[in-house]
């Protein structure tokens, strides 16, 4: 009996999720085009940039992980997986101190 990671069946979640990367990678491109086209001035900019890159790590992470799981590559799920975890928490936490200063509040820095 064949387990997921070696079936057949893999082909169609795998593709789904490198599309569903690809999506994202886009969207994250897309994003971060609109915010550097933004005004200096614009409040929320870093903010837009930061969400921008996030869904861009997401994206190239997910293509990583289809195409590591459709070619059988362990080492590149895994790396994949370890990349799109530490990165969103790197991004998150930089994306609340953006959003403080979006919306005009002090951050630690200003107590």
């Amino acid at each position: 009996m064949d387990t997921i990671w070696a079936s057949d069946f893999r082909v169609i979640p795998a593709a789904f999720l490198t599309v569903a990367g690809a999506w994202l990678l886009v969207v994250g491109i897309a994003w971060g085009a609109r915010s550097l086209r933004a005004p200096y001035t614009m409040p929320g900019k870093n903010l837009l940039l930061m969400r921008g890159m996030r869904r861009l790590i997401w994206g190239l992470s997910f293509v990583a992980i289809g195409l590591g799981w459709y070619l059988q590559w362990p080492v590149m799920v895994a790396a994949g997986l370890i990349f799109a975890f530490e990165e969103t928490n790197e991004t998150s936490i930089a994306a609340w101190a953006l959003k403080q200063e979006a919306d005009g509040r002090p951050g630690f820095a200003d107590a």
